[in-house]
């Protein structure tokens, strides 16, 4: 009797075993409006596509709702413990996306991977009971940062699990300047990495100019073992393709292209500012001071406003640069220095030196020096100084309004002089704004 209980104990805890590998647990959270699905537990999932599949809503927050896909059957929601049940189409043995729907909420799409699959394909990593546990345990317990980019040291990190799934969130705005670290969380050493992409720095960038091909693939360092599972890394990059692709093999196959766009790098850009100067240049007339005399007087000697076209110099990457020569620490002097213009620059970045000239007929006659402070992407407050030619008097000791002048107006006598005065004005950098309407 005794054994018989054992063994219907036995067989009843195998049976909830079987059931929990099929049923997921999700809770609806209000973070903002909509509401969204959040995951408990293994962020993968894993089912026997023989037997039924559950999802059940474990929160406090209770809704009707629903998974779609177009792989599965007999989709039923069951209010009472506020779950969907449904069966996948018999024929489908490898990953299906399943989304789920409610209400006022915000749709979740993950991916269920079959564990009933008599024959792997060969050419996709195998399915493993190790797979089951990968988490935030076992990716820590490598002592990986969670950090994927880290703009002070130029270094962007992308982490893989051998399902080719990415860990964290992927770095946004990587640049031409960026080292690229790469992990990739194997059962075995029967993994690689490679990345295709190209160094060609432009002619305004530090050395080399010759474009050199950067792709490369290994297992990087030493793999790291912790737990039955190893780590592999390499690092990679510099690039200055428009994109690399971060490839993951298996058994000397592909199964990821992973995409990453770079950022061009620029030291200079291109402005179009509209300003206001205090370079008067006023026109004289006769003007009537007595019944029987006349005078000169100047009219048209407001401020005016103008349209420049003006270079901005990007100056913190220069400085950089320079500073890293000399610097016991010094970094990689070939590679590409620049600014990303499509990051958030530090206030000191904001402020660059800027010069230009009239957007006129005049504009052998008008010089502008100064600096912009960017109060947004591509956005600037400019001032400076303007250095033109303008006409004035002869006589500088003729009064004007009050002396008597006693001739036509051809008769003024006018002298052309070059004068510093100052101006201040809104300018717009035209590679941002080209950047951002592109994205």
């Amino acid at each position: 009797m005794k054994h018989y209980l054992s063994f219907i104990l036995l067989f009843s805890l195998c049976s909830f075993c079987f059931a929990v590998s099929n049923m997921f647990e999700v809770q609806i959270v209000k973070k903002g409006t909509p509401q969204e699905f959040s995951l408990l537990g293994n962020p993968y999932w894993y089912a026997d596509f023989g037997s039924n599949i559950t999802v059940k809503n474990v929160g406090d927050i209770k809704a009707e709702f629903t998974v779609k896909s177009e792989n599965i059957t007999n989709v039923q929601f069951n209010q009472k413990d506020n779950s969907v049940t449904f069966k996948v189409k018999d024929d489908i043995k490898d990953p299906i996306e399943v989304t789920l729907e409610a209400n006022g909420v915000k749709t979740y799409q993950n991916k269920i991977t079959n564990t009933n699959v008599d024959k792997p394909d060969p050419d996709k990593p195998p399915v493993t009971e190790n797979q089951l546990y990968i988490d935030d345990t076992v990716i820590n317990s490598f002592g990986l940062s969670w950090s994927n980019y880290q703009i002070e040291n130029n270094r962007a990190t992308y982490l893989f699990d051998m399902n080719g799934q990415l860990w964290g969130r992927a770095p946004v705005n990587v640049d031409a300047d960026d080292s690229i670290d790469v992990y990739l969380i194997v059962p075995d050493t029967t993994y690689a990495i490679k990345i295709n992409g190209e160094y060609c720095a432009t002619p305004i960038s530090i050395q080399p100019h010759a474009a050199y091909n950067a792709n490369l693939e290994g297992t990087g360092d030493e793999p790291i073992v912790v737990n039955g599972f190893k780590c592999l890394h390499h690092t990679y990059g510099p690039y200055t393709s428009d994109q690399i692709d971060i490839i993951l093999i298996h058994n000397k196959k592909q199964f990821l292209q992973f995409p990453v766009k770079i950022n061009k790098l620029y030291n200079v850009a291109m402005g179009v500012s509209f300003v206001s100067s205090n370079l008067h240049r006023p026109k004289f007339v006769i003007e009537s001071l007595t019944t029987t005399s006349n005078t000169i007087n100047k009219i048209d000697a407001s401020s005016r406003s103008l349209t420049i076209l003006n270079i901005i110099f990007y100056w913190k990457p220069t400085y950089d640069c320079v500073h890293d020569w000399f610097s016991h620490n010094r970094r990689d002097r070939s590679i590409t220095r620049g600014r990303d213009v499509l990051k958030e620059p530090r206030f000191m970045e904001r402020i660059n030196p800027t010069f230009g000239v009239p957007i006129s007929k005049e504009w052998k006659n008008g010089l502008f020096t100064g600096f912009t402070l960017e109060f947004a992407r591509g956005g600037s407050f400019i001032a400076g100084g303007h250095y033109g030619e303008i006409e004035q008097l002869a006589n500088q000791d003729f009064k004007l309004g009050e002396d008597e002048f006693i001739g036509t107006k051809d008769d003024i006598q006018l002298t052309h002089v070059y004068k510093w005065s100052g101006f201040i004005g809104i300018s717009l950098d035209t590679s941002v704004l080209k950047l951002l309407f592109e994205k």
